[in-house]
C-alpha cells in the first residue's frame, strides 16, 4: 500500500500555486499542460503514483522533464493537479444540482423539494460517474486513490468524497425530519451514492448484464427512474 500521503485543507497552498500558475500561463502552454495532466491521469491511474516516474510522464506527454517541473514543479504537486482535476470534472456536471440542494437545506425544506433536490443532485452523480468510467484518463485515477490510498486521497476525501456524502445526508435527514444528521443517515447516504459507482469502475459489468451497448440518455432514463423510485421510499 502506498502510505506517502499529503494532508491538505480543502484550499491547499499546492492545488492554489497550481490554479494561479495555470492563469498566468499562454493559450499554447494551457494546452500543453491539459497534455500533461491527461497522460499523467492515465498513468498515474493504471500504474499508481510510485510506480511512474516524471520521465515516463514527461516522455508520454512528448514534453523535456524541465517543461514539465516549469507547468507542475514535480511529481507530487502535478499528482494532486491530478487529484484536483477530478474533482473539477464532476464538480462541472455536479456543481448546479449542488447548488440547489443548498438551497433546498437553507430554505423551508419543504419535503417535495427536498426530495427532488434529492434526485436531482444524485442523477447528477450518476452522470459524472459515468463520464469518468467512460473516460481514458480520469476513471482510474479516483478508484486506485480508493484501493490504495496515495497522495491525493486526502484532497479528493475533503473536496469531493466527504462533502458528497455529508450533502446527501443533509437532505435524507431533513427529509426524515431528524435534526441532523446521523451515522444511519449518513450509511443511507453511501449506501445510495455507491449503488452509482457499478456504471464508473464497473461499467462494463453494468452494460453486459443489462445487454446495453453504451449508457446514452435513454439507457440513463432507466438508471434515473430507479433511483427516484428509491428516493420516494426513504
Amino acid at each position: 500500500m502506498n502510505t506517502e500521503r499529503a494532508v491538505l485543507p480543502k484550499k491547499s497552498g499546492i492545488v492554489q500555486s497550481v490554479e494561479s500558475s495555470e492563469r498566468k500561463i499562454s493559450k499554447k502552454g494551457r494546452r500543453v499542460r491539459a497534455g500533461i495532466l491527461d497522460t499523467a491521469l492515465r498513468l498515474f491511474g493504471k500504474f499508481g503514483y510510485d510506480a511512474v516516474s516524471t520521465r515516463d510522464l514527461a516522455a508520454q506527454s512528448g514534453v523535456t522533464l524541465p517543461a514539465l517541473q516549469y507547468y507542475f514543479g514535480g511529481k507530487q504537486h502535478l499528482y494532486l493537479a491530478c487529484a484536483s482535476e477530478v474533482v473539477a470534472r464532476f464538480a462541472a456536471i455536479t456543481g448546479r444540482a449542488s447548488e440547489n440542494a443548498q438551497a433546498a437545506l437553507a430554505g423551508a425544506r419543504d419535503e417535495l423539494q427536498l426530495r427532488s433536490a434529492l434526485s436531482e443532485l444524485l442523477i447528477a452523480v450518476g452522470k459524472a460517474m459515468i463520464s469518468q468510467g467512460q473516460s481514458a484518463s480520469g476513471g482510474s485515477f479516483g478508484i486506485r486513490e480508493l484501493l490504495d490510498p496515495g497522495p491525493g486521497f486526502d484532497l479528493l476525501y475533503a473536496q469531493l468524497w466527504e462533502p458528497g456524502i455529508e450533502l446527501v445526508a443533509d437532505l435524507i435527514a431533513s427529509i426524515r425530519k431528524t435534526p441532523s444528521n446521523s451515522p444511519a443517515d449518513r450509511v443511507e447516504a453511501m449506501m445510495l451514492i455507491s449503488s452509482l459507482s457499478v456504471f464508473q469502475n464497473g461499467q462494463l459489468v453494468a452494460r453486459q448484464a443489462l445487454e446495453w451497448d453504451t449508457i446514452d440518455a435513454d439507457q440513463f432514463a432507466t438508471i434515473e427512474a430507479a433511483l427516484r423510485r428509491r428516493i420516494a421510499q426513504l
